[in-house]
């Protein structure tokens, strides 16, 4: 689906946890928070607020602890 980025709730370097908001999405008048799925770094973030994304594109890259 397509999505318009309403907020980057990140920065690189920032550390999360487990189910933390990176991202949060709309679509259909609806929102998407996109959560980290483990504890971690964030590295890298690939979109931006008022940004258009993509199924299947990586919002962003995160690092995760061992």
């Amino acid at each position: 689906m397509t999505a318009s980025v309403w907020q980057v709730a990140v920065e690189p370097g920032q550390r999360v946890g487990a189910g933390g908001r990176i991202i949060v999405l709309e679509a259909m008048k609806m929102e998407f928070i996109v959560a980290a799925p483990e504890d971690g770094v964030v590295e890298v973030v690939h979109c931006s607020r008022g940004g258009m994304v993509m199924a299947g594109q990586n919002l962003a890259t995160l690092r995760v602890y061992s």
